[in-house]
């Protein structure tokens, strides 16, 4: 075997890669497309292939570092460079790269949905609809449960309003009972049940933000890409 490999032809390990690639082994033809650059290092088209593989892989860093071994330096590299710099999350590289209406995208990931629309020329498409989460916590103090309602988790408010008014109520029965021990135990479980909610809808309506942005986006890049 070992001698099999030393004695293959470039054009051999190229087939050998494209095998390895159909049969969804990523990482070993990545090897060979890369072993067949070490006989053509002039194969810029090898190096979109491994490209296309890491990125496939979610591993845009290895991406951006074979990319930058490209020598044609050309409009296509430039989309690419961006691409992997956006998919990346490093934005402020995505603007050496992009000069079009894309950089919009850069607009929608950091939650400035309208300017995003604008550059995109999407000016017609609403933005999401956002939760405050000052309000949802503002709620919760109010009424247990009211805030994780509001960012959309109805079981989750049920439940909290239900343990919380739970543990008041026998907090309460111990008291009028002049079981003291008890009233304390349960009077500190619900100001912390109380406390926890007040926190846990601020958290819920950041949740419920990221996933209507992230929805979101993904509908417009289907539209961009």
């Amino acid at each position: 075997m070992l001698l099999l490999a030393v004695v293959m032809q470039p054009k051999d390990i190229l087939r050998f890669a494209y095998i390895l690639e159909k049969e969804g082994d990523a990482y070993r033809a990545i090897t060979e497309y890369k072993r067949f650059l070490y006989y053509k290092p002039d194969a810029d088209s090898i190096r979109y292939r491994i490209v296309y593989l890491y990125t496939r892989e979610g591993l845009y860093g290895n991406a951006i570092d074979v990319m930058r071994t490209v020598i044609r330096k050309d409009s296509l590299y430039k989309e690419t460079m961006g691409f992997l710099f956006y998919r990346a999350g490093i934005y402020d590289s995505v603007y050496t790269y992009w000069k079009d209406k894309k950089i919009g995208l850069i607009d929608l990931q950091k939650g400035k949905f309208r300017e995003g629309l604008k550059k995109l020329g999407m000016k017609d498409i609403s933005p999401p609809g956002m939760k405050s989460p000052v309000a949802g916590a503002f709620l919760s103090a109010i009424v247990p449960g009211l805030g994780r309602i509001y960012a959309g988790r109805v079981g989750d408010g049920v439940y909290t309003l239900l343990t919380i008014a739970s543990t008041s109520y026998f907090a309460y029965s111990f008291y009028r009972e002049n079981k003291n021990p008890g009233a304390y135990i349960f009077a500190g479980l619900s100001l912390f049940f109380y406390a926890g909610d007040i926190f846990g809808s601020y958290i819920a309506a950041n949740m419920h933000n990221n996933m209507v942005k992230e929805k979101f986006i993904q509908r417009i890049e289907r539209e961009v890409f």
